[in-house]
């Protein structure tokens, strides 16, 4: 595998690491899990640690994958043909006259998602339902 390749594939996972493990530490600066007295209590804080930003990159995640299925193009359509031609001039030379036209023109151009978001916050959360398993269990 080329370096480019590599950089390519793995970068955006290994950068959303780097975000994910900033979010975790955020929060356990603002949740101060090991101030508790009891062990449950860590736990119980060292899972919320890890919910708060699972939830919100595997939202962000689902919500990149039902937009490349279409599911925003009415929405994105009705902002770019009112609010962006209307409120600012100079943008009418790549307005579509119709939604058909684009949906297919976002079609021809290819529809990614952002899988590796969705991925990491989907191991982010399921540590923090390890942890709240053994929150339950102590």
């Amino acid at each position: 595998m080329q370096k480019e390749e590599f950089f390519k594939k793995y970068f955006p996972y290994i950068k959303w690491c780097v975000i994910t493990v900033a979010l975790v530490v955020v929060m356990f600066v603002y949740k101060k899990p090991f101030d508790g007295e009891t062990a449950k209590k860590i736990f119980a804080d060292m899972s919320d640690c890890f919910a708060v930003p699972g939830v919100v990159l595997s939202g962000i995640g689902l919500l990149s994958y039902f937009a490349s299925l279409g599911a925003y193009d009415a929405l994105a359509y009705s902002f770019s043909n009112f609010s962006l031609h209307s409120l600012i001039p100079g943008r009418h030379k790549d307005k579509h006259e119709t939604l058909y036209e684009y949906k297919k023109a976002k079609d021809e151009k290819g529809r990614n998602w952002l899988r590796h978001i969705l991925y990491i916050g989907l191991v982010t959360l399921g540590i923090a339902v390890i942890l709240l398993i053994i929150y339950a269990i102590l």
